[in-house]
């Protein structure tokens, strides 16, 4: 009876470690690329380093008094993003504004200053169904002063996974506007 329960006992643990090697969460490595005024690529690849998300912003340019600028996140098939926060942070006072997402409807996004009221937060905690394809969303930046040279800085945070492997990706950058 002895041997049964110790052959059980290091039966569970070889099964636990195996688990925690294969299954883990892994965070994901970043290189940017791109020129700084029409857009920025933030490239994520996982251990093997394989490319599996790319993070862009593209300036979309000036519309009336916006400059307006687009955010994707494309990620590799048979993965799926679960969730998705962007802080967005201008160079010059300036009011951010989302235009409502195309496509099948969202699950709740959240919009909101940071503490420091001069960045806006954007998170979908639970993307669903959004999270099977590329993300697109389009942003217009309204100056409220002068400035020849506006830009956005961007971190990015998001949850990914693959099968029962869970990944997330952060990094950064910055978008040149004007």
């Amino acid at each position: 009876m002895n041997r049964l329960i110790l052959g059980i006992i290091v039966a569970m643990i070889v099964l636990i470690t195996i688990y925690q090697a294969v299954f883990r969460e892994e965070h994901l490595r970043y290189n940017i690329t791109g020129n700084l005024s029409d857009e920025m690529h933030v490239i994520f690849y996982d251990s093997s380093g394989e490319r599996v998300a790319t993070a862009t912003l593209m300036n979309r340019g000036l519309h009336g008094e916006c400059m307006s600028f687009r955010f994707s996140l494309w990620h590799e098939e048979g993965t799926k993003i679960k969730s998705l926060k962007l802080k967005l942070t201008p160079s010059a006072t300036s009011e951010i504004y989302l235009k409502t997402p195309d496509g099948y409807p969202w699950n709740p996004i959240k919009l909101q200053h940071s503490e420091d009221a001069h960045s806006i937060i954007f998170e979908v905690p639970d993307l669903g169904f959004q999270g099977k394809g590329t993300i697109t969303l389009d942003f217009m930046v309204l100056p409220l002063e002068e400035s020849d040279n506006l830009s956005i800085h961007f971190d990015i945070e998001f949850g990914m996974s693959r099968g029962l492997k869970e990944y997330v990706g952060e990094g950064s950058g910055i978008l040149k506007l004007s």
